[in-house]
C-alpha cells in the first residue's frame, strides 16, 4: 500500500501514511509551495506521532504532535494562511496502523 492523496477545492487529504509525502510528488503540481491555513491529524492509535517539516527532513518542524488515543485528533492553525513546503517523512513518524491514520491540509 502507499499514500493516497485526494485534492478537492482547498482541501488535501492524505491517507495510507506508509510512504514519504511531498506536494510535487503526490499532488501532481510543479511547485512544493502551498499556502496552508491548517494541518489536521487523525491518528490510528495511542502514541501516534506526526512530524511534518518545511522542505526536507532537515527542515524546521511545521507540525510535531503526539496523540493520546485514536480519537485524539490534532490540528495546527496558520492564521489566514502561511506559505510552506510541507514534507512528511514516514520514517520520522509513528503510526499504530498507517492505513488508518490521516492528514488533512486546508489551503488558503
Amino acid at each position: 500500500m502507499s499514500n493516497t492523496t485526494t485534492w478537492k477545492n482547498k482541501t488535501v487529504q492524505i491517507t495510507g501514511l506508509d510512504a514519504d509525502w511531498y506536494p510535487s510528488n503526490d499532488m501532481g503540481i510543479t511547485s512544493n509551495w502551498l499556502c496552508v491555513k491548517s494541518i489536521q491529524f487523525h491518528p490510528s492509535a495511542a502514541n501516534d506521532i506526526l512530524r511534518i517539516t518545511d522542505g526536507s527532513l532537515s527542515g524546521a518542524d511545521i507540525v510535531h504532535v503526539k496523540c493520546d488515543g485514536d480519537t485524539d485528533d490534532k490540528i495546527v492553525y496558520f492564521g489566514n494562511g502561511q506559505w510552506m513546503q510541507p514534507y512528511l517523512d514516514e520514517s520520522d513518524c509513528t503510526f499504530g496502523t498507517a492505513a488508518s491514520a490521516k492528514v488533512i491540509i486546508h489551503l488558503a
